[in-house]
């Protein structure tokens, strides 16, 4: 998998190594990006929390998906109290 975005800002091993993480990630933290996708796709994903002084987390998660002939990229922010 190649992400070609932004792709001046990182070096080329800077943006492997990147995405060996994001394709790597424990499947008990592998969530939203990635729910109800295929097991033949191929999914990167980032998922990061921030709690909030009120209480609560704000969650964001980005991803891409490719399979089945199409890419999609994705990014999903949710706060949850």
């Amino acid at each position: 998998m190649k992400v070609d975005i932004l792709a001046t800002l990182l070096t080329n091993a800077s943006r492997d190594y990147e995405v060996d993480l994001m394709t790597h990630v424990d499947p008990n933290q592998a969530s939203r990006v990635s729910a109800g996708v295929p097991s033949s796709a191929s999914i990167a994903l980032k998922n990061g929390w921030l709690p909030l002084d009120s209480g609560g987390w704000q969650i964001n998660c980005i991803g891409s998906v490719h399979g089945d002939g199409r890419s999609y990229l994705v990014a999903v922010s949710d706060r949850r109290q």
